[in-house]
């Protein structure tokens, strides 16, 4: 005998919904899959082969996942890269152009290299705004807290772990 209540909440594990719902899609889906079991069986299947054809008329459990948390949650959510990446990244793109604007605007001079030979030329080598990289660490820092707040996770390379 299957318990295809254990079976669903393996494949289904880590399903973003809220909690109290999770219990009850979990219960509604083992037992629709109990139902297509023991159909099978009426019809003469074995019970290796009735469980196979049960669980292949589910498909994809990452299907059934994304389509199950559309379904429960109210408002259409976005997808994790874009939660999680672009929307930090872009944030901090902006605000990083429009604190430069205003240090530009508003701010102290920036410090100026002049060329090679003591003398400032036609152009100069590096205008350099400090006052602007020193809050840019402020800045990474709140888009790594969203991204963090989102479910983003540092990243971890193989080449990099001891």
């Amino acid at each position: 005998m299957r318990n295809w209540n254990q079976i669903v909440r393996q494949e289904l594990a880590g399903l973003s919904i809220d909690k109290s719902e999770t219990a009850q899609v979990f219960e509604e889906l083992a037992g629709h899959l109990e139902e297509n079991y023991r159909r099978l069986l009426r019809e003469g299947l074995g019970e290796e082969e009735a469980a196979r054809r049960a669980l292949a008329q589910v498909g994809s459990w990452q299907e059934l996942k994304r389509s199950i948390e559309f379904a429960r949650n109210k408002e259409a959510t976005m997808n994790k890269r874009v939660t999680q990446f672009w929307f930090p990244a872009f944030l901090t793109l902006a605000l990083s152009m429009v604190l430069l604007e205003v240090v530009q605007f508003f701010g102290p001079n920036p410090w100026v290299t002049p060329m090679p030979g003591g003398r400032l030329r036609v152009a100069p080598v590096a205008v350099v705004y400090v006052s602007w990289l020193v809050f840019l660490p402020f800045i990474g820092a709140l888009g790594a807290y969203l991204s963090k707040r989102a479910g983003g996770g540092t990243r971890a390379a193989p080449y990099c772990l001891p």
